[in-house]
């Protein structure tokens, strides 16, 4: 039982080498007690073990390749033959193969990472089985007291030279691949900056754009009829189609105005915004204010963003022209312009969603303050493999 926890605590606290390719140890003491005392107990301890690293991993893919590993040195033992020789056989052929299959099957890695996986798992299992193979010598003099049937001199050093020429091989090949996928990532990651920064531009033009009409009107404003004011109002909404509703106030905050007109004659009894932010604030600061997201209500019950700038006559507050910006515009930025794994994130000054590409899976307002993106998009000291590049407004 001590030596299966031991195996547990080897995968536990894995050799990291760079991003999900780390190498575990746990499969050694699988391989020795599979020499020594059976399969079983072999069987046991590398699920056990194996299964340890989805606390690290969040995932199970590397129960299977493990586990064959250790029914592949159990026939051996059974057959009489030898675990290093069919081992190594094993590892770079169907044991290759189940990696590549797992790997780019159910993960989103990029190829280079996969392939660079799939290379780590050939040398990570070979060392498990030299490993294996002498502990299992040093288990059974200790545990019974004799020495399991050693290998022919020729033997072993047919098998030593196999094996230093295979691990050569593919520990050159992984660090190469290592090596490259750092340069790949990195390019990656001034790519997905640029493309961030341009649509964070884009952005700023679509919220600057409307400001500066509502700015306009706000300071050519007058006391005129309501249908003048609803005329107003139409002009510049057909320059934005962007905006969905757009109202005007008087100091009150009683509606005076709204676009499209027909929603006058169904405001009823809220006819009064005075306790809305974006009537607040911008009194209050007397300056143009954008509203953090929320759902609209009496002018439709859309999840919008309020932009709102105060009409100053006389240095005197006279009321406010508002608009609420369509949300869904943001799907036009978001782009696959680098590669198709590639989403989008826009988030507001509360860390809260106001659009996410569909991939994600995430709802619209959904705080996004302790989740491990948010972490790596204020950090991003991992470049994760999933490319998310994202914004704040």
């Amino acid at each position: 039982m001590s030596l299966i926890i031991f195996a547990a605590l080897a995968n536990y606290f894995p050799l990291p080498l760079f991003s999900g390719a780390s190498l575990i140890f746990g499969n050694v003491i699988a391989v020795a007690l599979t020499i020594v005392f059976g399969g079983v107990i072999g069987i046991i301890t590398s699920v056990v073990a194996s299964c340890v690293t989805y606390l690290n991993w969040g995932h199970f893919l590397v129960v299977p390749p493990f586990l064959f590993e250790v029914l592949v040195v159990y026939y051996c033992v059974r057959k009489s033959k030898s675990p290093l020789t069919w081992g190594g056989i094993y590892w770079i052929t169907f044991g290759a193969a189940t990696v590549a299959f797992l790997f780019f099957s159910f993960t989103d890695y990029l190829y280079i990472t996969k392939v660079a996986i799939v290379i780590k798992f050939v040398v990570n299992g070979v060392i498990n089985l030299l490993i294996g193979f002498a502990l299992a010598h040093g288990l059974s003099i200790w545990i019974k007291g004799r020495v399991l049937r050693p290998l022919r001199l020729s033997s072993f050093i047919s098998l030593s030279v196999i094996y230093s020429v295979t691990f050569a091989v593919f520990a050159n090949a992984y660090f190469w691949l290592n090596q490259t996928q750092n340069e790949k990532l990195s390019e990656l990651q001034t790519q997905l900056s640029l493309e961030s920064e341009h649509v964070a531009a884009q952005v700023r033009r679509y919220f600057s754009s409307g400001k500066r009409s509502l700015q306009i009107l706000a300071k050519t404003h007058d006391d005129n009829s309501t249908d003048v004011q609803n005329s107003r109002l139409q002009i510049v909404a057909e320059q934005h189609p962007d905006f969905l509703t757009m109202l005007a106030t008087d100091k009150l905050g009683n509606i005076i105005a709204a676009y499209p007109s027909y929603l006058m004659d169904g405001v009823g009894q809220n006819t009064n915004v005075s306790h809305r932010d974006y009537f607040i604030d911008a009194k209050l600061q007397s300056r143009p204010v954008i509203s953090d997201v929320f759902i609209g209500t009496g002018f439709g019950n859309d999840t919008i963003v309020a932009l709102s700038v105060p009409i100053i006559k006389n240095d005197s507050f006279a009321g406010i022209y508002e608009a609420s910006l369509d949300l869904s515009i943001f799907a036009d930025f978001d782009r696959r312009r680098i590669d198709e794994s590639q989403t989008m994130i826009v988030l507001d000054d509360k860390n809260k969603v106001v659009f996410s590409s569909s991939p994600l899976q995430l709802e619209l307002l959904q705080d996004m303050s302790n989740s491990l993106m948010f972490k790596h998009i204020a950090d991003p000291k991992i470049i994760t493999s999933k490319m998310n590049s994202a914004i704040t407004l």
